[in-house]
């Protein structure tokens, strides 16, 4: 099978930048196919049109004949750039081998202004190295081709430092530069090859495809690698100087005095230099890997698109990246932040009037710094200094000794050696200097093992929490807007009564509506939404109704509790919390030119095969019928309409279909979803020809006692995965907290709780800018000799253990939800405890056949539930409810509930992780 990878994210294209697109082509097995005897064309078009914008491009071969490449001309990218003001535009690569026309791979284009070079320059490029980063969900892979390029021994020769590019001669300079003098060398050797990656990396970065603009790029790339060459050998060899010790202890027992040694820390993943002195461990220098480095600093990233910026240090969000005069905040057009920092140097003159003020700042390989030790600061549009580096009221900013601190990360002050974060109540913790870090095979140090990987999961944590976000249909005026729910029973509502949401609640405006005298259609299972009673345009609110017929409390009394009968959909309650956000958001009371329309379409009891369009009967076809009967309704005539999000609750069918469903793996389920948002899409494009962005869309996990453990919790590592690693789908909370009936659905009181939750990450996306809170499990680890696992987590503040409502009872998971399996079955957790803020420890109850699987919210284990939150101060909108006589389930009223906020703490995802052997 033939497939086609590329970088994540959008091809750039700037108006007259004429520039070529290189295209490789992998095989199954990962491996660049030769394309000899192959031909393509790339063509351009609008995303929802066959016809191109111009006549495609016939793609040249590269004298390798590993990849393709299309030699875009200045006046292409002038006319993709006019036609991407107005649309979304795509591309394709097409393959015309044999007079054929197969689309290989069809990708997004972001267009930018002009980069003021010539518009008459012809696009080249040099066929030279080349490497490529391949984005594969968490997974990034390099593969590389070509010449080797110049070896290190030339460039010691270029130096002067041997007389040929020998490599026998560079090994004996290198023993000789090595011992105590190696050192400096390996640490300037290493900063030159960082300054070149970064370099190399940053036009990468600024392209975000998998090709640099013109030849220069690739040039830069083979120099980068070989500095990189050149100061890993180096370094190599000064660390290599010696025996590698494992503890302090066994060091200067084989020491004489002021003779320097090395010792493994960290299980492997750093080393510690030290010189005996007058009998003592006297720390030199450290160095680590990316192992323990990569995860503080790679996830940082300052987007100039998006609503993101410098956190002061109590967490405020004091430079907005896409701010200007209206909102006192600067904005700083391309400035990259990852690795390298483009600004001012004289600390006098502004950036392009950006108001952006440094002096000295440097940003290395997990080191963030100011060289100088002189102040640094970010002013506000009035000239007021936001971020001061030397702290103070003014700027609010943290001393921090010289060092610079952003979005919660702090790394280094002058080297590597030094890792700082903020916790999650906005206070600096200093990790660990290298020689405080755990020696290998030994709990002593300042940290033992708990704390060294706490203090990276929280790092994680951090780095992560402004992560930029992919574009979605933004807020705007002026629009009518459009919420589509979809699903089955969680969607539904299914046993949500009596109804709580009877009107508009006092802190929303009036203008949130429903098609029709319910929130949801008339028929529970028909292929169209068939509103109930009329066609017209009511204020949205909970409506209990059997099939098309309302129900009185008085009748729902008879009817009893935990009856399939829908009525307080978690929508309601969302639409309005979300709604109030937008009119703070706003800065208004009301906003009648911006109403939104409720559109819950889900179907009870179905699998997601059985919700994609095609499928018979075409439940899908709900969605299509409401909106086209709201766009063309009388009440809107003459507005702008727009699907602003999609809200996916669902899962539990698939579940009980096990390995024998239609989506029965991660990735056929994973793929499902992607496949009818790409529907959905398509059927809103046609709809509303002018939605230039897709809707967000929204993924509620299915948990509880919907699980099976017959395939390793499937759809929650899926719905996960889509959430983390999928642009444009968004995390909205596990089902499983809040209280349910004793069928698992949440009543009437948990379905606006949903609500409160699943209002708060709609805001955080679509105003906020923002990825929702999430709780995650990152990784795991098993020893084979103590039989321990511990479990890495992510999450949005200190997680603690908590009791979930099962039915209406609090309940206190003692494995918190937890379990492990092997070949064999199912092994039990024992000693289930927390060991930081972040970090889980438990033991298995017999030795594995192999490394574990580690799962949480196993139907076995816990009945699908998880004792893992972090705790939220953030108050619901509502309150808990219990209305007499009115059918509600008699154990509704939980005396710690009634007529309080609900509680919105954030719970940790279902997961099933396989744990690594250490």
């Amino acid at each position: 099978m033939t497939m086609f990878r590329t970088v994540s994210g959008a091809l750039m294209i700037y108006a007259g930048d004429a520039r070529p697109v290189h295209f490789p082509f992998f095989d199954a097995a990962g491996n660049p196919q030769s394309l000899s005897g192959r031909s393509f064309i790339f063509a351009v078009r609008r995303e929802i049109l066959t016809q191109t914008i111009f006549e495609p491009i016939p793609m040249t071969l590269s004298a390798d004949g590993f990849y393709v490449t299309a030699p875009i001309t200045a006046q292409q990218a002038t006319a993709i750039f006019e036609a991407g003001r107005e649309y979304a535009i795509v591309y394709d690569v097409i393959e015309t081998t044999a007079g054929g026309s197969t689309t290989r791979w069809t990708g997004r284009i972001a267009t930018q202004p002009s980069t003021a070079l010539p518009h008459d320059a012809p696009p080249r490029w040099i066929d030279l190295p080349v490497a490529e980063l391949v984005a594969e969900g968490a997974t990034v892979r390099v593969s590389e081709r070509g010449a080797a390029g110049p070896g290190v021994e030339q460039r010691l020769k270029d130096l002067g430092e041997i007389p040929e590019a020998d490599p026998a001669l560079m090994r004996d300079k290198i023993r000789e530069w090595g011992g105590e003098g190696g050192a400096p060398f390996a640490e300037e050797a290493q900063a030159q090859a960082d300054r070149a990656t970064e370099f190399a990396d940053m036009s990468v970065g600024f392209a975000g495809v998998a090709s640099e603009q013109a030849g220069n790029a690739n040039a830069a790339r083979a120099a980068a690698e070989a500095a990189k060459q050149a100061a890993e050998v180096a370094r190599d060899a000064a660390l290599s100087n010696g025996t590698l010790y494992s503890t302090i202890t066994e060091g200067l027992a084989a020491s004489s005095e002021n003779q320097v040694f090395r010792v493994l820390k960290v299980n492997g993943k750093a080393i510690a230099i030290y010189r005996k002195v007058a009998g003592e461990a006297v720390y030199i220098d450290g160095f680590t890997s990316d192992d323990l480095v990569s995860p503080l600093v790679e996830n940082i990233v300052i987007s100039t698109t998006r609503p993101t910026g410098f956190g002061d240090a109590y967490g405020a969000n004091m430079f907005d990246m896409s701010g200007g005069p209206d909102r006192r905040y600067p904005r700083a057009p391309g400035m990259q932040i990852g690795w390298a920092f483009i600004t001012s140097q004289d600390g006098d003159t502004d950036l392009d009037g950006t108001y952006v003020r440094a002096r000295g700042v440097k940003m290395g390989s997990g080191a963030v710094y100011d060289t100088g030790r002189t102040p640094f600061s970010v002013r506000d549009y009035y000239g007021a200094t936001l971020i001061d580096m030397h702290g103070g009221p003014q700027g609010r900013a943290l001393r921090t000794a010289g060092g610079f601190q952003f979005d919660g990360i702090y790394m280094g002050e002058s080297s590597g050696d030094r890792f700082i974060v903020r916790d999650a109540y906005g206070a600096w913790r200093e990790l660990a200097f290298i020689d405080q870090l755990p020696e290998s095979g030994n709990s002593g140090g300042t940290f033992n093992d708990y704390a060294a990987r706490d203090a990276i999961n929280v790092a994680w944590s951090m780095a992560g929490r402004d992560e930029i976000l992919p574009m979605v249909q933004p807020l705007e005026r002026d629009t009518v807007y459009l919420l589509i729910g979809y699903g089955q029973s969680f969607d539904r509502g299914s046993a949500a009564y009596p109804s709580l949401t009877t009107g508009k609640p006092d802190y929303s405006d009036m203008y949130v509506y429903m098609l029709g005298d319910a929130n949801r259609p008339a028929g529970q299972t028909t292929t169209t939404y068939d509103p109930l009673t009329s066609g017209d345009i009511k204020p949205l609110a909970a409506v209990a109704h059997i099939n098309g017929v309302k129900q009185t409390n008085e009748q729902l009394e008879a009817i009893g509790p935990d009856t399939s009968v829908p009525a307080e959909g978690h929508m309601i309650s969302a639409a309005y919390w979300f709604r109030q956000q937008c009119l703070a958001h706003f800065g208004v009371s009301e906003a009648p030119d911006m109403p939104f329309v409720v559109l819950q379409c889900g179907v009870g009891g179905q699998p997601l095969a059985a919700l994609l369009k095609g499928a018979d009967p075409e439940y899908y076809n709900r969605i299509l019928s409401g909106m086209d009967q709201v766009i063309a309704h009388p009440n809107f005539a003459g507005k702008k309409f727009r699907v602003l999000l999609v809200d996916f609750s669902h899962g539990q069918a698939d579940y009980a279909a096990g390995a024998s469903g239609a989506h029965n793996s991660v990735a056929l389920y994973a793929g499902g979803v992607q496949q009818l948002r790409g529907q959905l899409n398509g059927d809103i494009a046609l709809r509303i020809p002018d939605q230039k962005f897709p809707p967000a869309w929204f993924i509620c996990q299915a948990t509880g006692p919907f699980v099976t453990d017959a395939t390793d919790l499937h759809v929650a590592n899926a719905q996960l995965r889509l959430c983390t690693d999928v642009p444009g789908f968004f995390w909205a909370q596990p089902d499983y907290p809040v209280v349910n009936v004793p069928s698992g659905h949440p009543d009437n009181n948990g379905q606006r709780w949903r609500g409160q939750y699943h209002a708060i990450c709609w805001g955080d996306v679509l105003l906020r800018g923002r990825r929702p809170a999430i709780v995650r499990a990152r990784s795991a680890t098993w020893s084979a000799t103590s039989n321990e696992v511990i479990l890495d987590l992510i999450g949005s503040g200190p997680l603690e253990a908590g009791t979930p409502y099962e039915g209406f009872s609090a309940v206190s998971l003692t494995n918190l939800g937890l379990s492990a399996r092997d070949s064999v079955g199912v092994i039990d957790l024992t000693d289930v405890r927390f060991v930081g803020a972040m970090t889980i420890a438990a033991t298995l109850s017999r030795t594995p056949r192999e490394a574990p699987v580690i799962l949480g919210g196993t139907k076995l284990a816990s009945n699908g539930y998880l004792g893992i939150m972090s705790r939220s101060r953030a108050v619901s909108a509502e309150r808990y409810t219990v209305i007499p006589d009115a059918g509600q389930h008699p154990s509704a009223a939980v005396p710690e509930l009634i007529d309080k906020p609900y509680p919105l703490h954030t719970w940790c995802a279902a997961f099933s992780l396989i744990a690594e052997e250490i």
